[in-house]
């Protein structure tokens, strides 16, 4: 004990913890306990260190004072300081001591260990606030184990996702109570907060008691509620007419249980159903009593079903948040229409407004004066709310963008009721600055939707970090060309030379020197004749109508400086600094879109937050729900809190039980992310500097026989030459057969049985190995196995010709963005080189490889950060792949990360150098490249190093005739040039022939539909070598064949 008193005396005085406030007590002299030192060094970290609300700081003060009390009889003893779960309070005190190894390892084995690397967040973000000098350091580790929290809660979401829900929706009872989703938002983790784990939590949250994943005519569930959002405002349309929306379990009605008879029955279940059948057919009146009680029943919970379908429909935030953005673009129009027509001085003299007479403002106003009042409301009921009060209010940049609207609305409102012309102009200048501002608010709906929030983002980092900077730099040059190029053209305005006949100076004069020399607008002047000089504008001459000045650049000694001026001014601006800037802006789009998939995750806590405590009405409806509740609230306090009280007494003791069954597994879980990713990990580093060490020490004692194994290796090339002039012509012709592209040999007059044979899925939507769920695209190999992406199962799985189950080869596991996971893969190809799959991770924005061989349980990234949805590959083993978001096709050979531009990739659009939405691609044996041009609903043709494209079928808009496509998808080429394209929108598969206008139906083309001879979107195509064609009918859940005649 002796020893471990020393080591708390040593790390007490650790110079590397973290900073602490001055505290009193913890000057020790030479005689001083040091447990007495480490309690009160412990005492003051937690005060200053964890985040508390009024219950948790109370349970903390109860704890801390046991503590003393504990340490005074037992001071001796330094470890029962801690008391009881001496681990976690270790663990606590090894992070303010800074010493987050230690910290990792106790963590490692602790209880609640989701919430004890949150907490180690929090802890290290304070610290990095406190102490500047090693704040990156800080920053680092708090990094670290905000990725420990997101990997420990995702395998737990792997192995059980109810489980991984309940953890962050409870309490970590080991460490003060504390919530996993308050503490993360505390303390902005945000990769905890764009964990799979939260994201679903989230989703269930977002969309309440819908069901995301139904589908009603093949449109998806936020389609239909956004529809009856903005047709029927404020009207449950979708909770009476579209039950089905919502999920199975939340419609049936909710029974209570009586604890006391929840006993065995002693009677088997065969033996009450006979007696139950001989009693009601012994008392047929009984039954008919019954049947009549029974349809009553039934009639009740349907009642209570279409009352529970409006409960929840008005509940949901989503539904919430397309009312919020109805009103509040009334809410714009209504302002842009009091600003434009309708703001006027206040009504004195008995005039008409809004045709009332003697009305002080328009009725327009004064609706637009409510809406105001509505948003100063909900700001005020948004600070009440917020963890922090006023801190926590402030830390968001939206709210303060809503305070500095707050704040110019109402000056402009006091403003307003002055009849002063100069006073009404301030107040209408504040007005539309206030306009302003409510516009660029419109930008925090974005967030909603992926694609767009991390956007904002990228705007903000590039006005921030950029802009700024450029401004500074160009405020410079701008400044000095400005004053020295003013200066010169404005002397023959400011100076008067008086020359005799006979050319000697007689005198000269100065102008007015307050009509010229000084007055507010030559500031105005000066900077006037530079800004546009950044913009390209040179146009001269520039007069001033109140000093009938007239400045022009003449071709004089002043004019030809300025000329030099204006041209080293507009290189530097032009040229050089707007370079640097479209430099700098590329760097940061290229740091937000490695990120993009975190960043909107994380955008996406706060809006589902906030619109889950949002009013169930919008502004300006909202002051009506305030009120109700404010009166509610005062008639009831002393009742809610008593009832409230009562509630959680019930439920304590189960929820005891469940926290322990909670942390047991959730550290059986952690472990198991411990071992796999941490510990194996640091070990293999090690084990990689080792390797690299005795590498580096084997290179520098064998420099001397470098020359000797480069003629060793020359040889052996030489010998590899002539080996291989000496194959046999059978084994090349054999070799020359491995193509990467099967291309058919198909007669151009063949036709194909219009019945297809379904040869994978065909059992419904599904999981299981018989079925699938949206399939996206497939790939035949030569044996006639068919790979397939099956999107909706997040897996690649494949289908041998006459089997009737497939095999799942890649993914399976959920959506993620392990490697052992895929998320919403969208193409596959076999790589038969290396005997692999390629694979396009579109959610991931990524591409993979997974081996083929038995035992693969993961796979290897080849590309990232592209939004990938189409792949092929050459018979050169360069990778093809189409990028959706960048509209450009590009070529990669494999291991680069750089590739090259094949097609597109000048934005979106309808010319021959653009495409709009790539989708699927076919490579013929010259490198040509054929691509679904999917919005422009045509199919392009590029050829190797081409610059524009051309249209080889389509591109005349999206109709069902012969000469147009309607979203082309899957496609392929015959050996004469045929092209053979998948409609989603006609449900059909056409072929059409090399230079031909228009196309003929070979399957399909009826209504969408399940039968043999039907498609329903198909999205992928493909053929064998017999020219058997396979379409991945994604609607239907199946992969079809048609043989060919």
């Amino acid at each position: 004990m002796l020893s471990m008193t020393i080591y708390f005396r040593g790390i007490a005085h650790n110079t590397n913890a973290l900073p602490l406030d001055e505290v009193t007590g913890t000057n020790v002299g030479i005689n001083r306990k040091s447990s007495e030192l480490v309690e009160t060094i412990y005492l003051a970290y937690c005060k200053q260190y964890l985040t508390s609300d009024n219950e948790l700081e109370n349970k903390r003060k109860t704890e801390q004072s046991t503590i003393v009390s504990s340490d005074r009889s037992t001071s001796s003893k330094t470890m029962e300081l801690f008391g009881e779960n001496k681990v976690e309070k270790l663990y606590l005190w090894f992070l303010f001591m800074n010493r987050p190894k230690m910290a990792e390892f106790l963590c490692s084995i602790c209880q609640n260990q989701t919430t004890a690397c949150l907490l180690a967040v929090d802890i290290y973000s304070k610290a990095a606030q406190k102490d500047k000098k090693n704040r990156d350091t800080l920053i680092q580790i708090a990094y670290e184990f905000d990725e420990h929290a997101k990997g420990i809660i995702d395998e737990c979401f792997v192995k059980k996702s109810s489980l991984a829900i309940d953890i962050i929706n409870g309490k970590a009872t080991e460490f003060y109570d504390y919530a996993p989703l308050v503490l993360a938002k505390h303390a902005d983790s945000k990769a905890f907060l764009a964990s799979d784990t939260v994201q679903k939590y989230l989703n269930d949250k977002w969309y309440h008691h819908f069901d995301d994943q139904r589908q009603l005519l093949n449109v998806n569930t936020s389609f239909w509620i956004m529809l009856a959002s903005f047709i029927f405002p404020l009207l449950p349309i979708a909770s009476l007419f579209f039950p089905s929306l919502y999920k199975e379990y939340s419609l049936k009605p909710k029974k209570k249980i009586n604890k006391s008879i929840q006993c065995r029955p002693i009677l088997s279940h065969e033996r009450i159903s006979t007696d139950e059948k001989a009693r009601n057919e012994s008392f047929p009146s009984g039954r008919n009593r019954n049947s009549s009680k029974n349809c009553r029943i039934e009639l009740g919970d349907l009642m209570s079903s279409m009352g529970l379908r409006i409960k929840y429909f008005y509940e949901a935030p989503v539904v919430r948040f397309y009312y919020y953005v109805i009103f509040y673009f009334i809410f714009l129009t209504l302002f842009s229409y009091v600003l434009l027509v309708d703001y006027f001085p206040l009504n004195r003299n008995g005039a008409k407004r809004s045709g009332i007479q003697n009305l002080p403002i328009p009725i327009s106003e004064f609706i637009l004066h409510i809406y105001m009042l509505n948003f100063i409301i909900d700001e005020i009921y948004q600070v009440y709310i917020s963890d922090k009060w006023i801190h926590g209010y402030f830390s968001n940049n939206w709210n303060r963008m809503d305070l500095a609207g707050i704040i110019c609305y109402l000056i402009a409102f006091i403003t307003r009721f002055f009849v002063s012309e100069s006073i009404f102009a301030a107040s209408k200048i504040l007005m539309s600055i206030d306009f302003i501002i409510w516009c660029i608010r419109v930008l925090y709906f974005f967030t909603a939707y992926e694609m767009l929030g991390p956007k904002l983002v990228m705007i903000y980092r590039m006005m921030k970090d950029t802009f700024l900077i450029f401004v500074c730099f160009i405020l410079v040059f701008l400044l000095a060309f400005s004053i020295t190029s003013w200066s010169l053209l404005s002397t023959k305005n400011q100076i008067t030379w008086l020359y005799s006949i006979n050319g000697s100076l007689i005198n000269f004069t100065i102008a007015d020197e307050n009509k010229v020399l000084s007055n507010w607008q030559l500031i105005r002047d000066v900077f006037n004749w530079g800004i546009w000089k950044v913009f390209g504008q040179v146009a001269e001459p520039y007069n001033d109508n109140n000093t009938d000045m007239e400045v022009v650049s003449e071709n004089d000694i002043y004019g030809t400086f300025v000329f030099l001026y204006a041209i080293i001014f507009v290189v530097i601006s032009n040229v050089l600094l707007l370079n640097v800037l479209i430099a700098m802006f590329n760097e940061t789009i290229g740091d937000v879109i490695k990120k993009s998939n975190m960043i909107w995750r994380y955008q996406r806590f706060f809006l589902v937050h906030e619109f889950s405590e949002k009013p169930i009405l919008p502004s300006p409806l909202s002051i009506i729900y305030y009120l109700v509740r404010f009166i509610i609230y005062a008639l009831c306090r002393s009742k809610c809190i008593r009832c409230f009280s009562i509630k959680s007494n019930e439920s304590g003791e189960n929820n005891i039980e469940n926290n322990f069954y909670q942390m047991n597994v959730e550290k059986e879980y952690a472990e198991i992310y411990w071992k796999s990713k941490i510990f194996i990990k640091n070990i293999q580093l090690s084990t990689e500097k080792t390797l690299q060490r005795l590498e580096n020490k084997v290179n520098g004692d064998n420099d001397h026989q470098l020359q000797h194994f480069q003629d060793v290796k020359n040889e052996i090339r030489e010998t590899q030459y002539l080996v291989s002039r000496r194959l046999n012509l059978q084994w090349i012709s054999q070799r020359l057969t491995i193509s990467q592209t099967i291309i058919p040999n198909i007669p151009a007059n063949a036709n194909w049985v219009q019945n297809g044979v379904t040869v994978a899925g065909g059992h419904g939507q599904g999981s299981a190995t018989d079925q699938l769920s949206s399939p996206w695209d497939l790939f035949v190999d030569d044996d006639q196995t068919v790979v397939i992406t099956d999107q909706g199962n997040h897996r690649i799985i494949q289908w041998k010709m006459g089997d009737t189950n497939g095999q799942v080869v890649a993914g399976g596991k959920g959506a993620g963005s392990r490697l052992d996971q895929l998320n919403h893969p969208t193409d596959v190809l076999i790589d038969k080189e290396t005997d692999s799959l390629i694979i396009c991770d579109h959610g991931n924005q990524r591409v993979v490889r997974w081996s083929r061989r038995s035992g693969t349980t993961q796979g290897d990234i080849l590309l990232e950060y592209i939004s990938c949805v189409g792949l092929a590959m050459d018979d050169q083993r360069y990778l093809y792949v189409s990028d959706d978001d960048k509209y450009e096709v590009t070529r990669y050979q494999l291991g680069d990360k750089t590739g090259t531009l094949v097609a597109g990739g000048n934005g979106t659009g309808a010319g021959l150098n653009q495409l709009n939405k790539p989708t699927n691609l076919f490579v013929d044996r010259q490198q040509t490249v054929y691509v679904s041009d999917f919005n422009n609903h045509r199919v392009m043709k590029w050829t190797k190093g081409a610059k524009e494209g051309i249209v080889v079928a389509g591109g005349q808009g999206k109709w069902n005739a012969l000469t147009r496509l309607y979203w082309p998808n899957g496609l392929f080429i015959d050996t004469l040039g045929t092209l053979y394209v998948a409609e989603q929108g006609t449900h059909r598969v056409i072929r059409w022939p090399q230079g031909a206008k228009e196309g003929t139906v070979i399957v399909g083309g009826t209504d969408a539909g399940v039968g043999a001879n039907q498609l329903s979107c198909p999205h992928g195509l493909s053929s064998d070598r017999h020219g058997n064609l396979y379409v991945a009918d994604y609607s239907n859940y199946r992969v079809q064949r048609f043989s060919i005649e």
